[in-house]
């Protein structure tokens, strides 16, 4: 039975806790849901990252793709815009050999796999060769975009049935004689002048409302209001391109949803975690994930020699960022050692080290702002001291350490830094961007060549990057913590 400070689900960051996993050679069918990963169900996610390879659709899994550890390979079987869509006997076939060599697959498919997912002909194709598929629903876009906006597809007073249609069918035709007071049309922007002209025929009135949402959940959502009468000519003057997801009834008008909800700029974030402290600046904005670096536990070479002494009684241990704290910990697992061992005194740079350290029961005995180093002087002045960090660390922390009179100030290596691509970013979507280390503002610029950093916000952490940023070009510069 649960206690009042815990819940049923509440697995932590490890949502295997769950029990539900592919087994070798199995095949599981998941649902990625309309965009944001966090749309994904937590049976969805348990499947992912227990996955050997993804086999995966262009729509819908951007961020989820994103979020993978590197260990899990990544098969493309999407169609690019222009591009020659890969035939379905080919999926069938990446499927049936991923399978059969005994990899855990995942086919991760937009949306829900069997809404216009074709999804049952993949479970048929496997289940008539006899092998293991397990199926896991996604949220239909279908639902989600209009919800993501605030539009029902249902209200009692209104709308009492929906319908959801494709805009094209197999021979290439439009869906018709469907009757329901909210219809939904997925892939129905090319079709838009035949669904306006069949439903005007079939007696909707010319002022029924209409809403459009393109790229529901990302970062890259945009809607538009119109009417039947007006829905071509708006979708023409924005310039809507699918992905997108078109409610034609009166739950899209002003009695039912008077306020739609806004898409403020998003924030870009270019650490390896995401700082909690980015719903407090940029409150209900969408989060873009694409980090500069990722942090690897170090596993070629031995632990430190000085990983016993830093534990001692009278030493200082000083972490900053969440991998600081994972590794080492992973170190104190290497050399043979765990946290009985631990006589040290804990301090901790900044909210994340902090709130990481608690996360493992340890309650840091001081947490510092990165540049505050009359706090520093405080605490550790001729203390022997050890900074957790990277490999090969030369950062500004390390240099206020010696001047805030440790003696001596040491790095104590527990994991590395593997620079990553973050890929292309559509500007014109991204408000803000969260700098948490010298290391990611120095190669912001080589990673985005493209940003315009004139109209964009810096969210940083400590008042040297809050210059720097402001040197760099960045229009406005904010504290992130």
């Amino acid at each position: 039975m649960a206690t009042e400070d815990t819940h049923p689900l509440d697995f932590g960051d490890d949502p295997l806790r769950l029990g539900v996993r592919p087994a070798p050679g199995e095949v599981w069918l998941v649902g990625a849901g309309p965009g944001d990963a966090g749309l994904v169900t937590i049976r969805g996610w348990s499947a992912i990252l227990a996955a050997d390879v993804v086999v995966h659709d262009r729509l819908g899994c951007e961020e989820i793709l994103a979020r993978l550890p590197g260990h899990i390979r990544r098969v493309n079987v999407g169609k690019l815009p222009g591009e020659r869509a890969m035939t379905q006997e080919r999926i069938h076939a990446i499927l049936v050999e991923e399978a059969r060599s005994g990899a855990r697959v995942v086919r991760l498919k937009g949306g829900d796999p069997f809404v216009f997912g074709r999804g049952s002909e993949e479970v048929a194709h496997l289940r008539a060769l006899s092998i293991p598929v397990r199926i896991v629903p996604g949220v239909t876009s279908a639902i989600a975009a209009p919800g993501a906006v605030g539009v029902p597809v249902t209200h009692r007073a209104v709308a009492r049935s929906f319908v959801v249609c494709t805009g094209r069918d197999e021979q290439g035709k439009l869906p018709t004689g469907i009757a329901a007071d909210t219809h939904l049309y997925l892939m129905g922007i090319e079709a838009l002048p035949e669904i306006v002209a069949s439903l005007l025929a079939a007696g909707r009135s010319p002022e029924t409302p209409v809403v459009i949402v393109a790229n529901a959940s990302t970062y890259r959502q945009f809607h538009l209001r119109a009417t039947l009468a007006t829905a071509e000519r708006a979708v023409r003057s924005a310039g809507i391109q699918p992905p997108a997801v078109v409610l034609i009834g009166e739950t899209a008008g002003e009695s039912v949803a008077p306020h739609l909800v806004g898409n403020p700029g998003a924030v870009l974030v270019t650490g390896s975690r995401i700082p909690a402290a980015i719903e407090q600046r940029a409150p209900g904005a969408p989060l873009l994930w694409r980090p500069l670096f990722a942090a690897r536990f170090r596993r070629d070479s031995a632990p430190s020699g000085d990983l016993p002494a830093s534990l001692a009684t009278g030493a200082w241990t000083v972490f900053h960022g969440v991998p600081s704290v994972e590794g080492w910990l992973h170190e104190l697992q290497r050399a043979g050692l765990d946290l009985r061992q631990v006589r040290c005194r804990l301090a901790a740079v900044g909210a994340e080290a902090a709130r990481t350290l608690e996360r493992w029961h340890l309650r840091p005995d001081v947490v510092w702002a990165a540049d505050d180093a009359a706090a520093m002087c405080a605490s550790v002045a001729g203390q022997p001291t050890w900074l957790a960090t990277e490999s090969g660390y030369r950062g500004a922390l390390l240099r206020r350490l010696e001047e805030a009179g440790a003696a001596p100030a040491t790095l104590l290596p527990v994991h590395d830094w593997e620079p990553l691509d973050p890929g292309p970013v559509e500007w014109r979507h991204v408000a803000s961007v969260t700098l948490t280390s010298p290391r990611s503002l120095r190669r912001f610029p080589e990673a985005f060549p493209d940003a315009p950093l004139a109209r964009l916000t810096a969210l940083c952490v400590g008042n040297d990057l809050m210059t720097r940023a402001r040197e760099m070009g960045f229009g406005q510069v904010v504290a992130l913590e």
